[in-house]
C-alpha cells in the first residue's frame, strides 16, 4: 500500500496498555506510540455518529435518523449541515456497518430500524433489519447490523426507523440515543 508519502511500512496491531504502575515510562509511551501510528497509516473511513437531538419521526414510512454528533469522521464523510443522516463514502472499498436506533415510549405498533445504503435514491440496498413489537413503558433500542458492504465513493450510508403507532413518536436520545457505525475495512 502506498499513501500520498509514499510506500508504507507493514504494521502490527497493538495491544491494550497493560501497565502496572500508575506513571508512564517511556516503555508505555512507545505502546501508545505504536498505537497511534498503526491508526495513522490506516486508509479508508471510520466514523461514529449519534444522534443527540430528539425528532418526531413519522407513522409508516422508513425516516432516516439525523446524527448531530460526531464521536469520530476520520474521511470526513459525515456533514453537520446537509443530509446529517448519511455517511458519504470517500474511500471506496468494504465497510463494516451497524446501528441502534432509539425511539421515546408508545405502547402501540411495531417498530423497525434498518441500515439502507443510498437509501433516498431509486435503488436503495437495505443491509440488515431489525423488527420488534412495541411495548408499553420500555423504550425500545433496536440494534441492527453488523454487516459487511462493498461500497463506492458517494455511495452513502444511513440508520433509518419506521414505526406504525399512528402518532409521530420522537427519537430517544437517553441512554446514548441512536448511533450509527461505519468502520472502512479494505479494498
Amino acid at each position: 500500500m502506498t499513501t500520498p508519502s509514499g510506500p508504507t511500512k507493514a504494521h502490527t496491531i497493538p495491544s491494550p496498555p497493560d501497565w502496572p504502575d500508575p506513571y508512564l515510562t517511556s516503555v508505555e509511551m512507545n505502546k501508545i506510540s505504536t498505537m497511534l501510528s498503526f491508526l495513522s497509516f490506516r486508509a479508508g473511513g471510520f466514523c461514529q455518529l449519534t444522534n443527540t437531538v430528539p425528532h418526531d419521526i413519522p407513522p409508516d414510512s422508513d425516516y432516516p435518523i439525523a446524527m448531530e454528533n460526531e464521536e469520530v469522521d476520520r474521511d470526513g464523510g459525515h456533514s453537520d449541515q446537509e443530509n446529517t443522516s448519511r455517511y458519504v463514502v470517500k474511500t471506496p472499498g468494504n465497510y463494516l456497518i451497524a446501528g441502534t436506533a432509539a425511539l421515546a415510549v408508545n405502547g402501540t405498533g411495531f417498530r423497525a430500524s434498518k441500515l439502507m445504503v443510498n437509501g433516498g435514491e431509486a435503488n436503495p440496498i437495505t443491509l440488515a433489519i431489525t423488527q420488534r413489537a412495541a411495548m408499553t413503558g420500555i423504550e425500545p433500542f433496536m440494534p441492527v447490523g453488523p454487516r459487511i458492504a462493498r461500497l463506492a465513493v458517494s455511495d452513502y450510508v444511513e440508520l433509518r426507523v419506521r414505526q406504525n403507532s399512528g402518532n409521530t413518536i420522537q427519537t430517544s436520545v437517553a441512554d446514548g440515543g441512536s448511533s450509527l457505525t461505519v468502520v472502512w475495512i479494505g479494498a
